[in-house]
C-alpha cells in the first residue's frame, strides 16, 4: 500500500504540488521507518513504564508497512548479538 509512488499520488491531492507529496512521503518514511523502531526498542529496555507506552505504540505502529520492515531487520540483528554473546560467555569463540 505505501509503495513511494502510488502513496506519493494519493496523497498528492492534499498537497498544493507533487514535490510537497513527496518530501512528505519521505519524512513519513524516516519517522516510521528509522526513528520509530528505535525508540520502540529503546523504551523496551528502559524501565516497566517505559516498556508500557513502548506497547502501546507498537500496537498504533504495527499498521505501518515500513515500520515493520525495520523492527523485523532489528530482530534479525537483536538474534545474531544474542548468539554471539551466548558463544562468548561459552567461551567457544
Amino acid at each position: 500500500m505505501f509503495t513511494n509512488p502510488l502513496f506519493v499520488y494519493a496523497i498528492s491531492f492534499i498537497f498544493a504540488n507533487d514535490g510537497m507529496a513527496s518530501i512528505f512521503a519521505r519524512v513519513f518514511y524516516f519517522a516510521f521507518g528509522a526513528v520509530a523502531p528505535v525508540a520502540a526498542q529503546i523504551l523496551d529496555l528502559v524501565n516497566k513504564d517505559t516498556i508500557a507506552v513502548g506497547q502501546v505504540l507498537q500496537a498504533y505502529f504495527v499498521y505501518v508497512p515500513v515500520y515493520n520492515l525495520n523492527m523485523g531487520y532489528i530482530r534479525i540483528i537483536n538474534r545474531s548479538v544474542l548468539e554471539l554473546i551466548k558463544k562468548l560467555k561459552k567461551g567457544s569463540l
